[in-house]
Order: C-alpha cells, then structure tokens, then sequence
C-alpha cells in the first residue's frame, strides 16, 4: 500500500499524526522538515497516498514550497497543508491544497484516503 508522507517539525504533532494514520492501516514516512520530506518524494519510485504538510517548518521548503514540488511531481496527489497560524496567501492560489486549520480529527482527514484493498 503507497504510504502517507508527514512532514511536520513538532514532534508530538508528528507522532500523534503517524498514530492516527497508522491505526486506520495505511503506511506512514514522516519527516521533521519540507527539505527531508521532498528528499525522499523526489527518488521515491512508487505511489503516494497523501501529503501532509505543516505550513511553516525549519530548513529551505516550508509547506508551501514543498507544496508547489510535490504538485509538480505527483499531479494528482491529495495535499493537505495545515497550520495553527493559517492565514491566505497568493502562493496557494491554483495549487490545488486543501487548507486544514489545527486543530484536525481523522475523520477531516479520512476522506482524502483512498480505499484499503
């Protein structure tokens, strides 16, 4: 099954995403910056199932720009971009992100999911 990609620097955050992801059966990589996320999207060979992104991390991508890589790469690809201080900037227009606010519940989340065989 492709897995779920995180990229999310607060670590409870990340864990409590990888739980959540992880107890509804899907494999989960998470990723403590946009730049370690989009290292390993960029030489995955394989299908993803969703991104998830935190809108501001550490290092060179925050969400946006990781965002923007990912789209280029995986068209179709569901991308979550979410944020305790979200606000509308002109980077997202015609992305195709959805804009989820923290906090979130699976269930926001669930529908993004593509079936499990």
């Amino acid at each position: 099954m492709s897995p779920v990609i995180i990229a999310e620097d607060d670590p409870s955050v990340r864990e409590l995403l990888a739980e959540m992801f992880e107890t509804e059966g899907y494999p989960v990589r998470t990723f403590t910056s946009g730049d370690e996320a989009w290292s390993f999207l960029a030489s995955f060979d394989g299908p993803v199932q969703l991104v998830l992104t935190d809108f501001s991390m550490p290092g060179d991508l925050d969400g946006i720009h990781l965002a923007h890589l990912v789209r280029d790469r995986f068209p179709d690809l569901p991308i979550v971009l979410s944020s305790g201080f979200m606000r509308e900037t002109p980077a997202l227009d015609g992305l195709n992100v959805i804009v989820l606010p923290k906090p979130w519940s699976i269930a926001q989340l669930r529908p993004l999911l593509s079936p499990r065989p």
